[in-house]
């Protein structure tokens, strides 16, 4: 399988699971450097990892991930990412613990085909454990958030959001060169006069009505929304509902309309934010590289410099410590460096 351009990791053109599980039970018999196990695992795609990590089970019978940890620190769950992937990784966080970057990392950007996966994870996390306080996502969040932004995110769970096909996408943008007719213009100047009208100082905003609009409506019309609000007011939507939304439904509100808008620069805000100031937010941090870097890490460390200016892999660095570090560089396409 070749992977994108945009990727930060090379696959190697020969590739056998057996090979790679042998390997890694002879390193980790020995005394290993996080360097070694990362030239083997680092450079493979999520399914190959699972295979790899089904052949080390299979044949040593001994569970691969612990292994190569020793301990549940921030590489354990940085390798629990690379092996399990994000959904299950989001799953296992919030079942530790119900934290608002998570939330709004996840639940406001992924599509209703993710937040049913996300769901599913959750339970059996719970089912898993016998000193789970609830068994569904959504009862952890009831007991966990309040207001308006529980009402939110309960909204988006319960797939709220209707979505188009990358199907109907495709075809109305080769039938017509724009896919302006999948949005209803008059929609959009309603949502966006009553958004106006709540970012006025001194007024309380029907925060309500926010929740119904920005839960409610396509991720086309959010971008309409954006666009057109600022040709309209020459200020952005985010920066009003910044200025006059409260926390922390204001967060998960922009989340959902910049990650419509531009992913990209949205996981670049998320990045700069997760090592900013003191302490690092590891859990941010593993889920942008370790599930990017073989989709489209490369394009993100540009973006990065361009708008942060500063080096990725520099900040990575001066930022995380010991094997934590290692890995995250070798993602970054930095390895033994």
């Amino acid at each position: 399988m070749s992977l994108p351009s945009t990727a930060s990791i090379k696959t190697p053109i020969k590739f056998s699971a057996k090979d790679d599980a042998r390997l890694l039970h002879r390193l980790l018999k020995s005394k290993f450097t996080a360097d070694q196990v990362a030239e083997i695992i680092v450079p493979r795609t999520f399914n190959q990892r699972t295979q790899i990590k089904n052949a080390y089970e299979n044949e040593f019978g001994d569970e691969l991930i612990s292994s190569i940890c020793k301990s549940k620190n921030d590489t354990e769950n940085l390798i629990f990412l690379l092996f399990k992937g994000p959904i299950n990784t989001a799953a296992r966080e919030m079942h530790k613990k119900i934290d608002k970057d998570i939330l709004d990392e996840t639940i406001c950007c992924y599509n209703n085909d993710e937040l049913n996966d996300l769901k599913d994870a959750y339970r059996y996390f719970s089912e898993s454990s016998p000193n789970s306080k609830y068994v569904e996502l959504i009862d952890a969040i009831n007991d966990s958030t309040k207001g308006t932004y529980n009402t939110y995110l309960v909204h988006l769970l319960n797939k709220s959001r209707p979505e188009i096909s990358n199907d109907i996408m495709q075809n109305t943008y080769n039938k017509y060169k724009t896919l302006d007719t999948l949005v209803d213009e008059n929609l959009v100047r309603k949502d966006i006069g009553f958004v106006r009208s709540q970012c006025i100082p001194k007024t309380k905003p029907d925060e309500l009505e926010l929740v119904e609009i920005f839960s409610k409506r396509t991720n086309l019309h959010l971008c309409s929304i954006y666009l057109t609000y600022k040709n309209m007011y020459g200020t952005s939507v985010v920066e009003d509902i910044s200025k006059y939304v409260s926390k922390p439904l204001r967060n998960a509100i922009n989340t959902s309309i910049m990650n419509a808008l531009d992913n990209k620069l949205l996981t670049i805000a998320q990045l700069y934010e997760s090592m900013k100031g003191l302490g690092t937010r590891e859990t941010t941090l593993s889920r942008i590289i370790g599930t990017r870097a073989e989709v489209d890490l490369e394009h993100l460390k540009v973006l990065y410099e361009e708008r942060i200016g500063v080096n990725l892999i520099d900040r990575v660095s001066s930022d995380t410590g010991g094997d934590y570090k290692v890995y995250l560089k070798a993602l970054l396409g930095n390895f033994g460096k």
